[in-house]
């Protein structure tokens, strides 16, 4: 686990960088669905992506930045095959659902959840990671 502390004009707040907890899958969820539908149509990824999201076990997927006990950032790195050639295969991670919280965009939250998911990616031996975001859910 890795913490940072910011220093606000009220104090200074703790974010708490780690892996998504499987009891708080249903925060995982609800977070990506919010943050995704604010900008366009509203989003359901278990519909949307049910191999992911319809069943449980996703959390150990999703690397979160939690303030307070609550949900501000994430990214997901996921287990992915690249097919090169017909005998060729590269193990890669997908980096999916990339989301901050509109009041917490510019507190490196993204810059914190990426470099673990890299970190982690280059550790399980990845040879790639092709990254899928909406631009105005990712950059505010």
């Amino acid at each position: 686990m890795v913490f940072i502390v910011r220093m606000q004009r009220r104090g200074f707040t703790m974010t708490e960088y780690r892996l998504a907890r499987p009891q708080e899958e249903a925060d995982v969820l609800d977070f990506i669905n919010m943050v995704f539908s604010m900008h366009s149509q509203p989003h359901d990824f278990a519909a949307l992506l049910p191999k992911v999201y319809a069943h449980p076990g996703f959390a150990r997927y999703h690397y979160v930045a939690v303030e307070d006990g609550h949900i501000r950032g994430t990214v997901a790195l996921l287990p992915l095959t690249l097919r090169v050639e017909e005998n060729c295969a590269l193990k890669a991670g997908y980096i999916g659902s990339v989301a901050v919280h509109p009041y917490s965009r510019g507190a490196g939250h993204m810059k914190a959840l990426m470099r673990m998911a890299l970190t982690d990616a280059e550790a399980q031996g990845d040879s790639a990671m092709p990254i899928s975001a909406l631009k105005r859910a990712a950059s505010g």
